[in-house]
């Protein structure tokens, strides 16, 4: 009964207001006839304000209706708008804060961690300015709607605005953010169809790990956001965990930049090598990357550097640095395969191409087999010129190196025509495959697609024999990592004993 009553309370509210602008529209048009006579009556100018003074009443006599008679369905709606984003209809940063709390709570009893990932779209505002913001605001309930649908029912997806997405959820291994990570990768890297037409874009993802139950989430967000910047500084299509030692570097600014080009130009950099071995246990090959042993920092590579500085000519110099030295090891490095780590700016200076030309590099490529390895993300926007240097490349010698991680089965059909000799498993896909079934079906995927493809296969950063057992079994050409020592320098490489591994 008191429901009903409510309903016809409510209907006869709607059905005033409904007739509010009917009544303005006809006292306007016998307002207009009034007033287009030659000689319009007095009361013409009355008429306005007749339909002025009917919708103040209404709307009065609609506000003094008890609580009771308003819909109940507009309460759901302030709800609704309140903790949801008005566009996706996912939850918004209030919403997202009390979810956290929820999952901090479960830190407390079941001592799992929170992870954080933010996502960011790579090429959306090329969209937004070629067919507008509607087409825009479409491309992003589309997006919402596939990182829903990859995420399970228990995460939270919110959107925080603009471009930008967050995804809450609960894990027991690092591993976990990163598989979730590469299959929002993979799904939107899928063209979208709008009404506009097809369009394709990427997106980079910023993860940060939790177990203090006491974080807040601006604290989260800020961390994301470091590890998200340093994803768009790589090249974007990828995934970056944040690092307190990468916050540290950031810090720094400009003051750590000035002390990296000081050591730069009193040569305190350093080209180490980890061995890479066959299946049988031959040591068949090295990994080559430049480091920086800082005082206080410790041992800092060349993708660690990279991340960490805007100058572009001290990046230059670096990776320079990086290819003297390989150069000078080239007697050392006889008779092995030596995959140089590299990055996209090789592809794009054609000073840094000109070392790899040279006659002591093409000497020690008569007595070495070289290999240039580049990530996945690298190639994502390679045009033609690039396809011709790498043909250039192969015509000098130098084989072409492919470091990926889950998203590779995408990456392999997407860089076929690039023709690679080789498919690195990224170490931490490697560290997260031991436990993680979905990380191993993966694996196992990218291992038949390249066998197919007849592409060698090297599985990075084993560290023990579980994970050595598990990349054979997969099918792995090649394995390298800690299990078989640390990093040296080329004259210790021969000199210093090293297990050998042995094939389950």
């Amino acid at each position: 009964m008191v429901r009903g009553g409510k309903n016809r309370s409510g209907g006869s509210g709607v059905t005033l207001f409904a007739a509010v602008p009917v009544t303005l529209l006809v006292l306007y048009l016998i307002g207009l006839v009034l007033d287009s006579a030659h000689e319009p009556p007095p009361y013409a100018l009355i008429v306005p304000l007749l339909g002025l003074a009917i919708s103040g009443v209404a709307v009065f006599q609609t506000r003094r209706q008890r609580p009771e008679q308003v819909p109940a369905e507009s309460g759901d709606l302030l709800v609704q708008y309140a903790y949801h984003d008005a566009l996706t209809d996912l939850p918004n940063r209030l919403l997202l804060r009390d979810r956290l709390t929820l999952q901090l709570a479960s830190i407390r009893r079941t001592h799992i961690s929170v992870a954080m990932l933010m996502i960011d779209l790579d090429g959306f505002k090329q969209i937004n300015d070629t067919y507008g913001h509607l087409a825009g605001d479409e491309l992003l309930v589309q997006v919402a709607e596939r990182i829903r649908v990859t995420c399970r029912e228990t995460d939270t997806v919110a959107r925080l605005g603009g471009d930008e997405f967050a995804v809450l959820q609960a894990i027991e291994e690092q591993g976990q953010a990163k598989i979730l990570a590469g299959r929002i990768i993979k799904s939107l890297a899928e063209p979208f169809e709008l009404s506009k037409g097809p369009v394709q874009i990427g997106c980079s993802i910023g993860i940060t790990i939790t177990q203090d139950p006491e974080v807040r989430l601006e604290e989260l967000i800020n961390e994301a956001d470091v590890a998200l910047y340093r994803s768009k500084k790589l090249g974007g299509n990828a995934e970056t965990f944040f690092d307190r030692n990468f916050d540290h570097l950031a810090e720094a600014g400009q003051a750590f930049e000035a002390e990296l080009r000081a050591t730069v130009e009193r040569g305190g950099l350093e080209v180490v090598y980890t061995r890479q071995f066959e299946r049988s246990g031959n040591w068949v090959g090295v990994d080559a990357t430049l480091v920086w042993t800082h005082p206080q920092r410790g041992q800092l590579d060349l993708r660690t550097m990279l991340a960490a500085i805007d100058d572009r000519r001290l990046s230059k110099a670096l990776v320079d640095a990086l290819l003297q030295g390989v150069r000078a090891d080239g007697d050392r490095l006889a008779g092995l395969a030596v995959t140089i780590n590299a990055s996209a700016m090789l592809l794009s200076d054609h000073h840094l191409i000109e070392q790899l030309f040279t006659s002591e590099f093409v000497q020690a490529a008569q007595r070495s087999t070289f290999n240039l390895a580049f990530g996945s993300a690298d190639f994502e926007h390679i045009g033609s010129r690039g396809l011709a240097l790498l043909e250039q490349l192969s015509r000098h010698g130098f084989g072409l190196v492919i470091d990926c991680s889950e998203s590779a089965p995408v990456i392999l059909g997407g860089i076929a025509r690039l023709r690679p000799g080789r498919v690195r498993i990224n170490s931490q896909f490697v560290a997260a495959m031991e436990h993680s079934p979905p990380a191993l079906a993966a694996v196992r995927g990218i291992c038949d697609m390249a066998h197919a493809a007849g592409i060698e296969l090297v599985a990075d950063g084993v560290a023990n024999p579980g994970q050595h057992k598990v990349v054979l079994d997969a099918g792995c050409h090649f394995v390298q990592g800690p299990m078989w020592g640390g990093r040296l320098s080329a004259a210790s490489l021969h000199g210093a004993p090293h297990p050998i591994p042995s094939a389950a």
